[in-house]
């Protein structure tokens, strides 16, 4: 058996060594001519000990291109600063949502929106 603790240290240290596959995938589909980005809440878990543990909001932020893939990015809210920070030099056509944010930073950035 596998205690909790155990399954969730190895998938923190698996997560770290996907981060800069993650980057590099990204990094790639910013310079597609067309990218979808969308953002989901999850909740995260902090501290060490078991018992002494902090639960907040966080966001999965996927980014995606056809023929390229997927890189699912985390960040602490969906404010604009982390949709610029996602994609960030983005500068062909994004679809998402109607969120605030991504209007604008396409705004921002002068850039095509689909909305979806």
């Amino acid at each position: 058996k596998l205690s909790r603790d155990r399954m969730v240290s190895w998938a923190i240290e698996l997560a770290g060594l996907y981060r800069p596959i993650a980057e590099a995938i990204a990094c790639l589909i910013r310079k597609a001519e067309v990218a979808h980005c969308d953002e989901t809440p999850i909740v995260v878990g902090k501290g060490k000990k078991r018992g002494e543990k902090r639960y907040q909001d966080g966001y999965l932020w996927p980014i995606l291109a056809e023929g390229i893939g997927i890189a699912f990015l985390y960040r602490p809210t969906r404010a604009w600063r982390e949709v610029a920070s996602v994609l960030k030099g983005f500068s062909s056509t994004l679809v998402s949502d109607a969120l605030d944010a991504y209007e604008n930073y396409v705004k921002e950035n002068n850039i095509r929106w689909n909305q979806r």
